[in-house]
């Protein structure tokens, strides 16, 4: 592989907004309503509304991964990002870890293999203790997450212990315990790893795996299917409040969107749609801190759930506070309103933060040179900026990510 440049664009966009204190005191904590509110979308027309990004987000950076070695190239599945750090996922390849002020490489975090610390070719899921300077990396079917420090070394002593076997979870760090989510399933009758069904969907425990107050899986279980995932969101650092959804691919239920309020250890819903799903209408939900989001993808008749037999998507948005809703299409007016995939933007909304990801570089450097064509609206600003990234594009160029920050209101 040829040794490539590194350009590492970043830019903060400063908007006239009301800012979230960021007070621990109890009262200005966001906390919510435990009123569901069920969207009925016969109300709206058909009609699809272009939204800008900026419009939506509080700041943006862009970020082209280092790749001046080849150790360091990374073709990314998922993203952990934490305020200093981005930590990239995928299959076949080691953990990667990279600065996230200028994407420089820092180094892999444990290794592929069978011994003590490494993990079988994919991990499902990481976390970042930054106030630790800690990673924890987690396997599909097991019931522990390795610890690492921030140079990718094991540490044994450390070692997450979880009460129950894990598929797909998302853990939260709160000093000497933890929050683990997890999609809980059925018992199976020939699957040997689910002759007993999973106890809980949600809990608190200790760094051993104690449990301290959990959430019984109860009307959350379903049955054993491994394409489906959960959603799991912490909007406000200082709010108990955290977001969760089963993205249940077999759509034996409405996707609904619940709140898990860990200081009551309570689990409700707060919001869904009547929007038609079945086998081949897949309909899933996530939120920002001002919206719901529904995305409805549609495949074609006689076919399978697959990316080839996509018919058409679409989103849409609602408002938290007035109620109001749209569809709507994003357009990123940062790289000069370019399209910015449904799917992207619902699957890739974490916590307050949106994060895109560009690993193919010509179709990019495409993308750039029809928009410098096409859109006639383009500040010069965003002009210069764009030319200078499209001239500067390599095939052989690492991921470049797009960071963004959901505005507060």
């Amino acid at each position: 592989m040829k040794k490539l440049s590194k350009h590492v664009f970043i830019f903060s966009m400063l908007v006239s907004v009301l800012l979230y204190s960021c007070s621990s005191k109890e009262k200005e904590v966001p906390l919510d309503s435990e009123k569901l509110l069920s969207f009925d979308v016969s109300t709206l027309d058909d009609r699809e509304y272009d939204v800008n990004l900026s419009e939506l987000m509080e700041s943006v950076e862009i970020i082209q991964l280092d790749n001046s070695t080849e150790e360091a190239f990374t073709k990314i599945w998922k993203v952990v990002i934490s305020e200093n750090y981005i930590m990239t996922l995928m299959a076949n390849t080691p953990v990667k870890l990279f600065d996230r002020s200028n994407g420089k490489f820092i180094g892999n975090i444990g290794k592929i293999g069978q011994g003590p610390g490494e993990y079988p070719l994919m991990v499902s899921e990481g976390t970042i203790d930054e106030e630790k300077n800690r990673i924890y990396l987690t396997e599909t079917f097991k019931n522990y997450a390795y610890a690492y420090d921030m140079e990718g070394n094991f540490i044994k002593d450390e070692t997450l212990y979880f009460p129950e076997k894990i598929m797909w979870n998302e853990v939260y760090i709160n000093n000497d315990n933890v929050l683990v989510f997890m999609l809980p399933f059925l018992a199976h009758k020939t699957n040997p790893l689910y002759k007993e069904a999973d106890k809980n969907v949600c809990w608190t425990q200790d760094r051993k795996g104690n449990i301290i107050q959990s959430i019984p899986a109860g009307k959350y279980a379903m049955n054993l299917s491994p394409s489906s995932q959960i959603y799991t969101s912490h909007l406000y650092k200082d709010s108990p409040v955290y977001s969760f959804s089963i993205r249940d691919v077999k759509m034996t239920r409405a996707d609904t969107i619940y709140h898990y309020n860990i200081r009551e250890n309570t689990m409700y819903p707060v919001y869904t749609t009547n929007m038609p799903y079945n086998k081949l209408c897949l309909v899933n939900s996530a939120e920002s801190p001002s919206h719901y989001y529904t995305t409805q993808t549609k495949y074609k008749d006689g076919t399978e759930v697959n990316p080839w037999f996509i018919e058409y998507y679409r989103m849409l948005q609602v408002d938290k506070k007035t109620k109001k809703a749209r569809y709507v299409r994003i357009k990123n007016d940062m790289l000069g309103g370019i399209d910015v995939p449904v799917i992207s933007f619902l699957l890739h909304m974490k916590d307050d933060t949106l994060w895109l990801h560009y690993d193919d570089m010509l179709d990019l450097k495409n993308q750039l040179e029809e928009a410098l064509e096409t859109n006639k609206d383009m500040s010069d600003e965003v002009r210069k900026r764009i030319t200078g990234m499209k001239n500067r594009l390599n095939e052989n160029d690492n991921d470049i990510l797009v960071i963004c920050k959901f505005k507060k209101e």
